[in-house]
């Protein structure tokens, strides 16, 4: 073999080593930013759905106050009459929360209280709620509904949230001031978040 000829194998061979390097760097790297990437989409598909569910029954209660009947009769039920998910009444579906949003299953409730900063100072309002949502999934929420990942603190327990006693959204609780639908944190700490929305202010 002639010298160039050496010198030119010799060149391939750096250069076939280059490449596969170059390969691997890049498998290793696709190894590694999809998974934070399907985490991202998995919270962002998951904080959309919750939004959707939200909205499905919050319609499900315009279907059944445009029929005459007052937000405090209606029931979170099947009941005849006055039950949302009444085939005849609301007509709303039972929406279940993507498991994977959720650090413990927890069903969507009925709030009637009274919810200072929204509606007017008297009267009881009504909002559908969501609870023990990841932190991850909360921030997609709020991000898709006021272009900031960041969750405000409500103060308050999940039990409050998920029963009728009286909450504070006015103003002097950052993010949340009037709001009428949203996600925030409980006194639970980490992973225990509400998403909100409100179905009839008063």
């Amino acid at each position: 073999m002639h010298l160039n000829e050496r010198g030119f194998a010799v060149g391939a061979i750096l250069l076939a080593v280059v490449l596969m390097s170059v390969v691997a760097a890049a498998m290793v790297l696709g190894n590694r930013g999809p998974s934070g990437g399907a985490g991202d989409h998995a919270s962002k598909v998951n904080g959309a759905t919750i939004i959707q569910q939200g909205t499905n029954l919050r319609m499900g209660f315009d279907v059944m106050t445009a029929r005459g009947i007052s937000p405090g009769s209606i029931t979170f039920d099947a009941v005849a009459n006055t039950g949302l998910f009444n085939p005849s009444a609301g007509g709303a579906q039972v929406q279940t929360a993507p498991a994977t949003a959720q650090t413990a299953v927890s069903p969507w409730v009925y709030h009637s209280g009274k919810i200072v900063g929204v509606g007017t100072t008297a009267g009881i309002d009504y909002m559908v709620v969501l609870g023990k949502l990841r932190d991850t999934v909360c921030a997609q929420i709020n991000l898709a509904l006021y272009n900031s990942a960041t969750i405000p603190a409500s103060g308050a327990t999940y039990a409050a949230w998920s029963t009728g006693a009286a909450l504070d959204l006015s103003a002097g609780i950052s993010g949340i001031d009037n709001r009428p639908e949203g996600c925030v944190s409980t006194t639970g700490g980490t992973d225990d978040n509400v998403y909100y929305t409100v179905t009839a202010a008063q």
